[in-house]
């Protein structure tokens, strides 16, 4: 029998009852999307994936599209990443 594995896709609001939520359900990763191109990724998308992994200890993917990003934005993002806990990124080329 083989086994059926899920994901979560969440926005960047962190909340205890999504914490909650998130150990209850176990899924095999989250992922957090960098829907808001007027705020920082640092203070969203990036936050909250670094608090929902310290809080959920499941496996934590981020994913962002490269055209809201300078070449420079996009390596300071990756040597970030590299330094943190979050365990995946998907980094969509997209189109300006």
């Amino acid at each position: 029998m083989s086994t059926f594995n899920y994901s979560l896709e969440l926005l960047q609001n962190n909340s205890n009852s999504k914490e909650q939520a998130l150990n209850k359900l176990a899924p095999e990763f989250i992922s957090i999307a960098y829907t808001n191109h007027t705020l920082s990724f640092f203070e969203t998308t990036f936050s909250t994936a670094l608090a929902l992994k310290k809080a959920t200890k499941n496996k934590t993917v981020i994913h962002l599209p490269a055209s809201s990003f300078t070449q420079e934005e996009l390596d300071k993002l990756v040597a970030a990443l590299q330094k943190s806990t979050i365990d995946s990124a998907l980094i969509l080329s997209g189109k300006k």
